[in-house]
């Protein structure tokens, strides 16, 4: 079985910046949904909670999780 996943560290800043990607209506698709994972992933929602609620997959959410703690909202983008 998988471990439970904690919280994502995310502070307001970072949440702001976040946040703004999913409302402004030029961010592309691909990068709100990145921006989402993050967001839940910051409230503390499991792995295969957040999967399941933006229809994708584990590994992706995973990915996402991953690249934002190592490079922050910059490595979203890329």
């Amino acid at each position: 079985m998988f471990t439970a996943a904690t919280a994502l560290p995310c502070d307001a800043k970072q949440k702001k910046r976040l946040e703004d990607l999913v409302r402004a209506g030029k961010t592309p698709q691909k990068v709100a949904l990145r921006a989402k994972i993050v967001l839940l992933a910051a409230r503390g929602l499991s792995n295969n909670r957040i999967a399941k609620e933006m229809q994708t997959t584990r590994p992706t959410v995973l990915l996402w999780r991953t690249r934002f703690e190592r490079f922050g909202y910059p490595g979203l983008l890329k």
